[in-house]
């Protein structure tokens, strides 16, 4: 009994001289010391502690104190003045906070109305083009006659997009009108993609096409393309040699340098026996129809494209109604430096 008297005692004790310290006043005068040597008097005399978040408070920033039996909260602005910072006192401990200066009246005061017209080179509106503020939630899109109105900050940056063309970027500096030509995306359209004995553009390109660069399959660790082809193209199977999908397979298929069974989308009819088959797309290297892929070096490849579709009928006519791959291979270029690369592959049987 007497033990918990005592306990209670010391509790209520301790209690008391927390309260007392925590409701003295500070006297102090320091001058031209920083603000984290202040926060370390102010700890180690009266017990109070900052937290706080380092990028928010400048410690080292110089200051003075004249405190005379001045309250804590005297103290803390003193501290942190000039500092925008808020503080809130929680027992010993005293918090601080950067202030947030409320950015909505401030952009209500500076917002601004404005209007105009997005057009294409030819002095045509772009319908449905995207107008926005940047680094904001603000934006609209153009209407059928390539209008738009919006408001925004008078010192924005307008930034107008529409796909094929180039991104535009614009200054508001308070104008209220706008007349915006937007310049095609040339690079994105001009891009040439080889098919059937020529190349097209991709503006111009319909179907189904598929194409990959030859650095894609140059460092592959196989010993032929159809190999390295495996897995980069969709719909594009590649599978050890078999005269169909129904059995007759060749176990020499999976060896190293044996020769692959290629094919485009899967099955492509029946046999006289109804087996399903598989039949192999004609190859055209360079433009020439019906060569080997195999026996081309992976090295000397430039770009490869699948005509997946029976549109590649329409060029190659009935060589080609299992579609077409088409290898292109590299060539010297003017003013350009000759190099010599060396590659080998070595196969122990």
């Amino acid at each position: 009994m007497n033990s918990i008297i005592k306990k209670s005692f010391l509790v209520s004790c301790l209690l008391f001289f927390q309260v007392v310290l925590l409701g003295q006043n500070i006297t102090m005068k320091l001058e031209n010391i920083t603000v984290k040597e202040a926060m370390e008097v102010l700890k180690n005399k009266y017990s109070y502690s900052f937290v706080f978040e380092v990028r928010d408070v400048d410690v080292k920033k110089i200051i003075s104190l004249s405190l005379d039996n001045a309250p804590i909260e005297e103290a803390i602005q003193q501290i942190i003045q000039g500092q925008d910072l808020s503080y809130n006192i929680r027992e010993n401990n005293i918090v601080l906070k950067k202030i947030i200066p409320s950015a909505t009246a401030k952009e209500q005061a500076t917002l601004i109305k404005i209007k105009g017209v997005v057009l294409d080179h030819s002095g045509d509106p772009i319908i449905g083009s995207t107008v926005k503020e940047k680094n904001t939630s603000r934006g609209t899109i153009t209407d059928a006659s390539g209008n738009f109105a919006l408001e925004v900050s008078s010192n924005g940056i307008l930034v107008i997009s529409y796909i094929g063309f180039i991104t535009q970027e614009i200054q508001i500096k308070n104008q209220r009108e706008f007349r915006i030509t937007l310049q095609e995306d040339i690079q994105t359209l001009k891009e040439v993609i080889v098919v059937g004995y020529g190349v097209q553009r991709k503006e111009n390109l319909t179907g189904a096409v598929a194409s990959l660069e030859g650095k894609t399959i140059e460092n592959r660790s196989v010993s032929n393309v159809a190999q390295a082809l495996q897995g980069t193209i969709g719909n594009l199977n590649i599978s050890p040699n078999a005269s169909n999908l129904a059995g007759d397979w060749d176990s020499s298929g999976g060896a190293p340098g044996a020769a692959q069974h290629i094919n485009i989308r899967g099955y492509t009819g029946f046999d006289i026996n109804g087996n399903a088959l598989a039949e192999a797309p004609l190859i055209v290297i360079d433009g020439v129809q019906g060569g080997n892929i195999n026996n081309i070096n992976m090295n000397d490849v430039e770009s490869i494209t699948v005509l997946k579709d029976a549109a590649s009928a329409a060029i190659y006519g009935s060589s080609a109604p299992f579609g077409v791959i088409l290898i292109t291979t590299k060539k010297g270029e003017l003013e350009k430096k000759s190099t010599i690369t060396y590659s080998n592959n070595l196969m122990f049987l």
